[in-house]
């Protein structure tokens, strides 16, 4: 029998599951038959006889935009993967009349509206270190509307993290990072569901951190992270938003598995010279600006609005005010997303 992958955001159709079984011979025949057992998914997935542009479906790792469209064929073992491709989709989410009212300025945005922000309702993020950078996302993702974080940073909170940390003060110093992260967003907007984990992520943890999420952060200090994050994420075909800052420089892209270049295209090994750099140096408007940044690819990926950093790298410099914005190309000999199809 082969099997159907459903998105977090489509769960709510089929009763919490994320693998439902089928025998149908093509992509329309299952989606024809997820649609009969689920009611409510089929224009989720499907605008009449398309696919909807928020949406991608792979048949193992083939984009059917690329095969036979909705008529390629299946197999007894084939995986169909239904990856929404603005991290939130559509999911059947209504907002309260406190969050229309909380919202409101946002809601005014021509493009974004209250389609917008019922997508940012209905996705969970996932951010990869909470620091000046991750923490900063955070924050901007929760009082934008986010609808749950997942919060991955080990340790506690020390002294030199006070001069960026925002939501962190005096008070804090020796309590575990995440946890003095999660109660600060929790005051700032108690709609968001948010579930600290106080870990960095390895390669133990990485799978069910990038499962859970809709979107990654990466906000890491060190490439070791960056690596395993780009990795899962390319793997599972999820969206990342990576962005990093040294001293007053400040660097933002975002990664669309299949169809931009992954970190390993703009870096394939890491620096020689970064493992001579155990702490580095940091003031705190650099990370707030690139943390920023950070939540505003994000909200745009998941609400489908404006035009992300895809294929792009956005850099600053503040100490001279120095701004651009350069084109990154994918490497086909890239290990990580070169066998990938660009779309």
């Amino acid at each position: 029998m082969g099997l159907i992958r459903i998105p977090t955001p489509l769960r709510t159709f089929t009763g919490g599951k994320d693998e439902i079984g089928t025998d149908a011979v093509t992509v329309q025949a299952a989606i024809d038959e997820l649609a009969q057992n689920h009611p409510g998914i089929r224009e989720r997935i499907l605008d009449g006889d398309h696919i909807q542009r928020f949406v991608n479906i792979y048949v193992e790792d083939e984009d059917i935009r690329f095969l036979e469209g909705l008529e390629t064929k299946l197999n007894s073992r084939s995986v169909i993967s239904i990856v929404a491709a603005i991290a939130g989709g559509s999911a059947a989410v209504q907002l309260t009349s406190d969050e229309s009212a909380r919202y409101e300025r946002q809601l005014r945005i021509e493009g974004f509206g209250e389609q917008g922000q019922n997508r940012l309702k209905a996705a969970t993020v996932m951010v990869s270190r909470c620091g000046g950078v991750g923490g900063t996302a955070a924050i901007n993702l929760a009082i934008a509307g986010i609808g749950r974080l997942i919060l991955a940073h080990g340790g506690n909170v020390v002294p030199d993290y006070l001069n960026r940390w925002v939501w962190a003060g005096p008070q804090d110093v020796g309590r575990p990072c995440v946890q003095v992260l999660a109660e600060h967003i929790r005051r700032l907007n108690p709609l968001v569901e948010v579930t600290p984990v106080a870990e960095q992520v390895s390669e133990t943890n990485i799978h069910g951190l990038v499962k859970d999420a809709d979107l990654i952060v990466d906000g890491a200090p060190l490439f070791e992270e960056r690596y395993i994050m780009h990795a899962e994420a390319v793997k599972q075909r999820k969206p990342l938003v990576m962005g990093a800052m040294y001293s007053t420089e400040g660097y933002v892209t975002t990664v669309i598995p299949g169809e931009t270049p992954c970190l390993k295209c703009l870096y394939p090994t890491k620096p020689d010279y970064w493992t001579n750099i155990k702490v580095f140096p940091a003031i705190g408007p650099g990370p707030i600006i690139v943390g920023s940044m950070c939540a505003m690819e994000a909200i745009k990926i998941i609400s489908g609005f404006g035009k992300p950093l895809k294929g792009a790298l956005w850099r600053f410099d503040l100490e001279t005010c120095f701004v651009q914005t350069l084109k990154i190309r994918r490497r086909p000999d890239c290990e990580f997303c070169g066998s990938l199809r660009s779309s």
